[in-house]
């Protein structure tokens, strides 16, 4: 079993029996790679991840709420300002943990942007898909807690491109963005900037090209000034966020462009043309992001012609 299968299954860790668990150990201890280093240092990554999902289906963390008793079945992601955990209370859900109480104002204000902008009639009904579900909200040893409905086939935008070694193929990133541009319509449609486009805060679905939006912990009214950034994330930013200057609906559009750059090489001409004019200054830059969506799918069609199923990524 190669290390990218083992990687693979450990993102989906939540279905693994003990035996399959024993199994992974088996072929991920680092003495089997003795002659290469690299492989090495990937392989004890790798073994501590397992020695820990062991650790925790032995002795599972138990989290008691007002409402329900929450088993925490694995640690999924990870930012700069919390971390997700799968749990369970009957079914399956998403616990977002605050990383400390100086990131908790970021989740208080991910939950009161979420309660303005999650769809409440039938013409928005289909931007609901594009967002997480909050079920829940508690304080655990000071650090703000949000638990969302489970997101069944999403990981993040980084994980699959890592699994991908950096080079997934543009007709899937292409169709994601077409997602993206749809939900960062209705988003900016009600006058918030989102704030956050980078490859942790996309969750993608591999089988439909679905998009989820999971940080919406820098998500404000524009007009709105910056004084904070997502840890590690600067480079995405336009220079009026990067400089705390006024920024507004089309900073995101900025930002999609940095990453869709980041995430093709040698981007066709057609593509290049569109994702340079994202990026002029705000002045310039275009605002209508429903008129950006209409030009993206036009871009999209010239090159791949009508609309089919790309298959899975």
């Amino acid at each position: 079993m190669k290390l990218k299968e083992i990687e693979e299954k450990l993102s989906l860790a939540d279905k693994l029996s003990k035996k399959d668990i024993l199994s992974l150990k088996t072929f991920c201890h680092p003495d089997l790679y003795e002659d290469n280093d690299k492989l090495k240092d990937r392989a004890k990554v790798l073994f501590q991840k397992i020695i820990d999902l062991e650790e925790n289906i032995n002795n599972p963390l138990i989290i008691k709420t007002k409402r329900k008793d929450f088993k925490v079945l694995q640690k999924y992601h990870e930012d700069g300002i919390s971390d997700t955990f799968i749990v369970e209370s009957n079914k399956k859900y998403l616990l977002k943990l605050s990383k400390g109480k100086q990131f908790n104002l970021y989740l208080k204000n991910e939950k009161e942007v979420l309660k303005k902008l999650y769809p409440d009639d039938e013409k928005q009904e289909t931007f609901k898909k594009y967002m997480p579900n909050l079920v829940e909200d508690f304080v655990l040893d000071g650090k703000v807690a949000l638990v969302y409905k489970y997101c069944r086939g999403y990981i993040p935008l980084s994980k699959k491109n890592k699994e991908y070694e950096n080079k997934i193929p543009l007709k899937h990133i292409a169709w994601i963005y077409r997602r993206l541009y749809s939900i960062l319509g209705y988003i900016h449609s009600k006058q918030y900037i989102y704030g956050s486009i980078n490859p942790d805060s996309i969750w993608i679905h591999g089988k439909n090209h679905g998009v989820i939006l999971w940080d919406f912990g820098f998500c404000h009214s524009e007009p709105h000034t910056y004084k904070s950034l997502p840890l590690n994330c600067k480079q995405y930013y336009p220079p009026e966020i990067i400089f705390s200057k006024e920024a507004g609906t089309n900073a995101d559009l900025f930002s999609s462009a940095i990453l869709f750059e980041e995430l093709v090489k040698n981007l066709p001409d057609g593509f290049y043309s569109f994702m340079k004019a994202l990026k002029l200054c705000k002045e310039f830059r275009p605002s209508d992001t429903w008129w950006i969506y209409d030009e993206f799918s036009q871009c999209l069609e010239r090159y791949f012609g009508k609309p089919t199923y790309a298959g899975e990524l």
